[in-house]
C-alpha cells in the first residue's frame, strides 16, 4: 500500500513539475515575443518619434518582465531545494492590472476596448 501511495505521489508529481514547465515556457516566450516583434518594427518600418518611443518602452518593460521572471525561477529553486524560505508579502492589485493593461495595450488596436474583470471562484 505505501509503494502505491508513493508512486502516486510521485506520478502527480511529474505532472506538475510537467504543468510548471509548460507554463513557464509560456511565461518567457511572451515577453520575448514582445521583444522581438518590436524591436523588428523599430528597424523595419518608418514611425513617428512618438511611436517609436512607446514601442521602446514595450522592449524595456517586457526586459523588465523577463528578468523578473527568471528572478523568480531562481527563488523558487532555492525554495524547493530549501536555501532559502518564502517571503510573502502583499500586493497592490491595481498596479499589478495597471501593467498588465500598459504590456498589451499596444498590442491591441486603440479603437478596440479592452476590460478587465475580477471573477472570484470558489474552490470546490
Amino acid at each position: 500500500m505505501e509503494l502505491i501511495k508513493a508512486k502516486l505521489k510521485a506520478e502527480e508529481g511529474d505532472r506538475l513539475k510537467s504543468s510548471f514547465l509548460a507554463n513557464l515556457s509560456h511565461e518567457i516566450r511572451t515577453p520575448m515575443n514582445a521583444i522581438n516583434g518590436f524591436t523588428d518594427l523599430l528597424i523595419n518600418t518608418k514611425m513617428k518619434e512618438e511611436e517609436k518611443l512607446e514601442y521602446l518602452k514595450v522592449i524595456d518593460k517586457s526586459g523588465r518582465n523577463l528578468v523578473s521572471i527568471i528572478d523568480d525561477l531562481i527563488e523558487m529553486s532555492k525554495i524547493d531545494s530549501n536555501q532559502i524560505k518564502p517571503n510573502y508579502a502583499t500586493i497592490n492589485l491595481e498596479s499589478c492590472i495597471s501593467e498588465l493593461y500598459d504590456t498589451i495595450r499596444i498590442t491591441i488596436p486603440k479603437q478596440r476596448k479592452i476590460d478587465f474583470k475580477l471573477i472570484e471562484t470558489k474552490n470546490q
